[in-house]
Order: structure tokens, then C-alpha cells, then sequence
């Protein structure tokens, strides 16, 4: 049995920051800080923020001793939500622009603020300024490992209300890669959200200097371009703010409710494979340009990518604006593993290595199956680690549920993988269309083998994904000098967690 090793000094997620610009505040709203310990705690204040920009101030008398358990019970009373399920909607997050981290109840807030300059060192690339200035939050924000199973089933209307305010910061801060027509739509149920139902005075000159509340940076075009735009721009084609009129008054016809229109705007969000995804920062090798003349001299440069890891899959995005998504991978169709960084120094990071099956085809109609592995270089690299660990772990244990059913229902164990499938109340698998996205995979470099481990002999042509993994072997090439680690693959049942 495979033990997945857990972090030493933090077991939770971590992400790319969140970075609300008027939340700076100190995490305490009392004269105590943290450096204030004694043998008789000392009552503290908390201030704590949720999505929508709220703040809440708790007083504990615990002190530092304050557990991230004790605060998250607190909000959820103070917020009136449902008290048995609110623990597993959302949780406590010490967050600031350049991490997240979501803590387990046991974890204390002022103890770990301490740590934050340890983190940051530990999980950044941040320069020595931005390391000593940084201070965190507490926020209260969905639980990253909240499956859409169970989020589907929720009625609440102030869970939904707070489900919908996260996918909005999401949205419109650009960290999902959402195409414009999307974008476009969900405007519109912003709108019909915030402003009620469209009327005549919600004109494209109403929306002219609001377009940053409802649309991502990349979509507003401001300054020269945005102008540039404007002057060769069809006079049939209408404009951004024509645009959101007819998206708002669409919105308005079907569903007044702002209970039902919460619901919408949640349905396309997760209807994308990356909603509710924990965001990292890493990088991977980029081929140059064949047309650049520095091609040849430097071959290769990093590319940074941001890497979004949801309960039912590994995304590789872009940083660029807007981004897109290079790579999608369900748990059940990849292998991974962590390799620690034996160097010292500041240009020396951990990785995480990620195996998949794909084929290459050739102009001739000819195609051929092949390994790929892509190399992700990133401090975070034990956090992706966890993470991946104990939703596979998740996996498994739904898995081994639906087959209990099934053989109690059926007399048979066979099963479609549990991230591809459900179950009916009679026993019956059934099985999920998987959503198809536009992979850039041209753009990534990978490690090429054939499926019995040879160098794959490199030939133009195109590759695209394929079947999951049948069969692992018990050791794979860890560093092109030659070391060996395990990877492990989402589909088997012998891994474990410690979470």
C-alpha cells in the first residue's frame, strides 16, 4: 500500500492569492497580536471576511488558542447557516494576494499568522519586500474539496448566496478561463442580480463606466487598444455595453427571483470542469518560437501556468490574458508523483510529474499510442500533492460505496470509474458525458514514451488524449539522469491519506 507523505509544516490546500484589494487589514481588530502569550489567555478579536466583501468581527477567549474549528462554528451562526452541513459547505482561510490556505479545525489562526514569512518562503517565489510587508486574512469561502454532487443538493438560500458571491470574485477576476459569450450571459444574471429586472433607464450609456463590475480586465479593453478597437469596430457589431443591455433584459425575462438567478449563474459556473478549483502557481519548459532568431540559441524558456485542482480533476492554464485551458485531466485518465528538490537555492524548485496516455497521428492516417509526462516545477508542489492525494482518496471511498450498492442491487461489482459515473437509487450506473476542451497540448513539453516505456521517436504530428491507464508500472524515471519514483495513478485503490 502506497503512503502519500503528507506536508510537514501545513497539511492544507494552498492557492494562488486571492488579493481583495480592500481587505488589508490586520487580522486582529484588538490591541493583542499574536506575540501577546501567557499562561491565562487573553480574549481576542477577529476580524473575518466572507466573499461578498462582509466583514465580521468574533471575540474569543481563548486567545491564541483559538481554533479555526471554534471560528468557523461561530460564522456559521452568525451568518444563520444550516448548522449541520455548514462545516462542510465552507471553511476558515488564512489568505493574502500571493497565498491561500484553507486550515483544519484543529489549526490556530494566530499561531499560524506568525508562520506567514516561513510560508511565503516556503510556497513563493515572493522577493524579500513583498515576504516582510504581506499580512493574511482570515476568510471564510467553499470548502475545496466540497464535491458538485453534494453542492447541486443545496436549497439554502444564504449558502447559495454565498456560493454565487465566490463564483462572481472568481469570474470577474479573471482566474477562470470563461470564452466571451459565457462571460456575456452571466453579466446579464449579474445584472438582474444586482439591479433588478431591466428597464429603460439600464441603456448602453447606463453600463458605459461599469463594465469592470461585471466583466474580467481582458474583456473591458481600457486605453489605447480599447479606443483602437472601438474605431475599426463594424457599425453592425454591437458594443460590449449593447451587449450586457440585451444579456440584462434576457436575464430578466425568465427568472425574476434572485434565489433562481444565483442558481443560474452557479449552473454554467460549474458546469466548467474547473469551478471550484484551489489555483497554484508553477511553470513548465515552453518550446521558443521556430521563427524567433533567439529560437535557436535558447531552445527552451519557462512558461508560467497556473495549475487549478478541483475534486474531479487537474487543470494546466495559461497565464496569459485571457487564459485558456492547455491541459485537462480527470484523476482516472492520469499518474503523478512528487519529486522533492535535492538542490539548494533560490532557482531550485520541487515538481510534480503527471503522466498521461495519448496518441500521436500522423499526415498518412497512421496514429500511435504514447505516454506523456509533463514536468511542473513549483514550491507548491507538496500542497498539489495533498491535495491530489486526498481527493483520489475521496474517489476511491465513493467508488467502493457505489460498488456495495450495485453488488447489493445487481450482484455485480462492475462499475464505471466513480469520477465518470453516478448511481441511481435502483443500482444503476449512469454514466456522465465528460466535457471536451480545447487542449494546447502543442504548446506543452513533454517527456514522449511508447506504452512500454521506450523513447518515443519523435515525428510531426498532433496528439490528443486517450484511454486511462490499464496498467502501472512499479517505477518511473523520476529526472532525465536517471532516478526513479513511484508515480501513482488517480484510478487504483491502494492509495491513502492522512488528511
Amino acid at each position: 500500500m502506497v503512503e502519500v507523505q503528507r506536508p510537514t509544516t501545513l497539511e492544507s490546500a494552498t492557492g494562488y492569492g486571492s488579493g481583495r484589494d480592500n481587505r488589508n487589514d490586520h487580522l486582529f481588530s484588538s490591541s493583542s497580536s499574536p506575540g501577546e502569550e501567557s499562561a491565562r489567555a487573553k480574549p481576542v478579536k477577529l476580524r473575518v471576511w466572507t466573499m461578498d466583501q462582509q466583514q465580521y468581527t468574533l471575540e474569543f477567549t481563548t486567545g491564541s488558542r483559538t481554533t479555526a474549528g471554534q471560528i468557523q462554528t461561530e460564522m456559521i451562526h452568525r451568518l444563520g447557516l444550516p448548522a449541520n452541513d455548514g462545516g462542510k459547505y465552507f471553511s476558515v482561510w488564512l489568505t493574502s494576494p500571493h497565498l491561500q490556505l484553507q486550515l483544519k479545525s484543529h489549526h490556530h489562526p494566530c499561531r499560524l499568522f506568525k508562520k506567514w514569512k516561513e510560508f511565503l518562503t516556503l510556497y513563493t517565489t515572493c522577493d524579500f519586500d513583498h515576504i516582510h510587508s504581506d499580512e493574511p486574512i482570515l476568510s471564510f469561502q467553499r470548502n475545496a474539496f466540497l464535491n458538485l454532487k453534494d453542492e447541486r443538493k443545496i436549497l439554502d438560500d444564504k449558502v447559495i448566496n454565498l456560493l454565487y458571491e465566490e463564483a462572481k470574485f472568481n469570474v470577474l477576476r479573471g482566474r477562470y478561463p470563461i470564452n466571451s459569450d459565457d462571460l456575456i450571459f452571466l453579466a446579464g444574471v449579474q445584472a438582474a442580480i444586482h439591479e433588478g429586472a431591466w428597464s429603460s433607464e439600464h441603456t448602453e450609456r447606463y453600463y458605459q463606466n461599469r463594465l469592470k463590475e461585471y466583466f474580467p480586465l481582458h474583456m473591458v479593453k481600457g486605453g489605447a487598444k480599447g479606443m483602437i478597437a472601438k474605431l475599426f469596430r463594424s457599425s453592425s457589431q454591437p458594443s460590449l455595453e449593447g451587449q450586457l443591455v440585451t444579456a440584462h433584459r434576457e436575464a430578466s425575462k425568465r427568472t425574476p427571483d434572485r434565489c433562481h438567478l444565483q442558481q443560474r449563474y452557479l449552473q454554467l459556473c460549474r458546469s466548467m470542469s474547473y469551478y471550484g478549483s484551489v489555483l497554484f502557481k508553477g511553470q513548465i519548459e515552453r518550446r521558443s518560437s521556430v521563427t524567433s532568431p533567439v529560437s535557436s540559441v535558447l531552445g527552451y524558456s519557462d512558461r508560467p501556468v497556473v495549475v487549478a485542482i478541483n475534486t474531479e480533476a487537474i487543470h494546466i492554464i495559461n497565464n496569459d490574458s485571457p487564459a485558456e485551458v492547455m491541459l485537462f485531466l480527470p484523476y482516472d485518465q492520469m499518474s503523478w508523483c512528487f519529486i522533492e528538490c535535492q538542490e539548494e537555492g533560490d532557482g531550485c524548485f520541487s515538481s510534480l510529474m503527471i503522466e498521461f496516455d495519448s496518441v500521436v497521428h500522423y499526415p498518412d492516417n497512421s496514429e500511435q499510442k504514447v505516454v506523456k509526462r509533463l514536468q511542473i516545477f513549483t514550491r507548491q508542489a507538496p500542497m498539489m500533492d495533498a491535495m491530489i492525494a486526498r481527493c483520489v482518496g475521496e474517489l476511491n471511498l465513493q467508488e467502493d460505496s457505489l460498488k456495495k450498492l450495485r453488488i447489493e442491487q445487481t450482484g455485480t461489482e462492475h462499475l464505471p470509474p466513480s469520477s465518470c459515473c453516478s448511481i441511481t437509487p435502483e443500482g444503476q450506473p449512469v454514466v456522465k458525458q465528460k466535457q471536451l476542451l480545447n487542449h494546447k497540448e502543442e504548446k506543452l513539453i513533454c517527456e514522449v514514451r511508447t506504452p512500454d516505456g521506450e523513447v518515443f521517436p519523435q515525428r510531426r504530428g498532433s496528439f490528443t488524449l486517450s484511454r486511462p491507464f490499464k496498467k502501472k508500472e512499479s517505477t518511473k524515471r523520476q529526472k532525465a539522469e536517471g532516478t526513479t519514483s513511484p508515480l501513482m495513478t488517480g484510478s487504483q485503490h491502494s492509495i491513502t491519506t492522512e488528511m
